[in-house]
């Protein structure tokens, strides 16, 4: 293990700093914003720890604090994620939720937070034109594709555009940005498109597939290969 260098310490309590501004705007409460993040600070303990993981003992204190304040506040917290449609957040999927926040896993989900070691990058696993394996090497593609657990099919992102967790727009334009054959479709909706305005998604996705079908189909005609596009369809 090796001690984080400056950057890596400054961009962690940056990224903290913001967190908590965020959560004072979300949740309009100083208190309930500090304690959150607080929390999180421990669970993320290890980026001030020479990269180690916390003692399991504090990630359990942090994961079960965390977990008594957001109990009573689901039906709270997801109508902010459903802006749209807060009707969506019905009793049914209030109390999912509750049950599996009192599940004796629940924790150790919560645990395994501060331990796992950081997901790979959209970059990596759409394997985009830059920031991925494929962009720095000169091997075929598909070869280092297979290597690297890549998809570099055609892709729909039915992107939320008011998902206040963070910016949705900019997060769809990068997402389109990644490489050709990714499609952006925005959904006028929050964190969770799929729930919150399902017929819109499934529309989304059926538009998608009979659009890429009929160009393959064109392309197939006219050259014999596959051509894929990037782009944002309204």
């Amino acid at each position: 293990m090796t001690c984080p260098n400056a950057g890596e310490y400054y961009l962690f309590v940056a990224d903290v700093y913001i967190q908590i501004l965020y959560a004072l705007y979300l949740y309009r409460n100083f208190y309930a914003s500090i304690c959150i993040y607080l929390t999180i600070i421990f669970l993320n303990f290890q980026y001030l720890l020479s990269l180690r993981p916390p003692p399991r003992e504090v990630a359990r204190i942090g994961g079960t604090g965390l977990l008594a304040y957001l109990r009573p506040r689901i039906q709270s917290v997801c109508k902010n994620l459903y802006p749209t449609n807060p009707d969506a957040v019905d009793e049914i999927l209030t109390g999912n939720i509750l049950r599996d926040s009192l599940d004796p896993g629940a924790i150790n989900v919560m645990i395994s937070g501060s331990k796992l070691p950081p997901p790979r990058t959209a970059n990596e696993l759409l394997g985009a034109d830059f920031g991925s394996a494929k962009s720095h090497s000169k091997e075929d593609s598909s070869i280092i594709a297979a290597a690297e657990g890549m998809w570099e099919g055609k892709t729909l992102v039915a992107q939320g555009f008011l998902d206040p967790l963070n910016d949705a727009k900019a997060r769809a334009r990068l997402f389109g940005e990644l490489r050709k054959g990714i499609t952006v479709k925005p959904i006028n909706a929050g964190h969770c498109p799929h729930d919150e305005l399902d017929e819109d998604v499934a529309n989304a996705i059926g538009h998608w597939l009979l659009e890429t079908t009929k160009k393959e189909n064109e392309v197939g005609k006219d050259s014999g290969g596959i051509e894929s596009s990037s782009d944002i369809i309204s």
